[in-house]
């Protein structure tokens, strides 16, 4: 999971809307020692989310609710790895491919580009692995 939301982050960098926010949360994600932080981060997000929704700019709700669940996961995976007992919802990784694909659909790119983030060698099409593949 940490790898495919990496590989995310990064690919939606050069995309997405708010590209600072992007930077920030790629590198909370990728230093685990501030996964800690990731709580108090969520509602930075959250207050981004919650401007984009009431100025109705989807785009930006989009990459806001994608990035919410990223570090959400982050936070949960923290709280597990340390016995803290104040997780988010335990789906929150459930929504990290959902609102990958919405995020990608709003920006008008492909949904095969992020399945390929996040199941390399399948295609979209078949749902069977492409040649060449184990």
């Amino acid at each position: 999971m940490l790898e495919d939301i990496i590989n995310l982050l990064n690919f939606f960098y050069e995309k997405v809307p708010d590209k600072e926010l992007n930077r920030k949360t790629l590198a909370l994600v990728e230093n685990k020692e501030q996964w800690e932080n990731a709580h108090d981060y969520f509602g930075e997000i959250r207050s981004k989310t919650l401007k984009a929704e009431k100025s109705k700019n989807k785009t930006e709700e989009l990459q806001y609710l994608f990035e919410e669940v990223c570090v959400k996961s982050i936070y949960n995976m923290y709280c597990y790895a340390n016995d803290e007992v104040d997780p988010f919802d335990s789906d929150s990784p459930h929504w990290i491919i959902k609102n990958a694909l919405s995020l990608a659909y709003g920006l008008g790119l492909a949904a095969e580009d992020v399945i390929n983030i996040v199941a390399p060698n399948k295609s979209l099409k078949s749902g069977t692995p492409q040649s060449g593949a184990p």
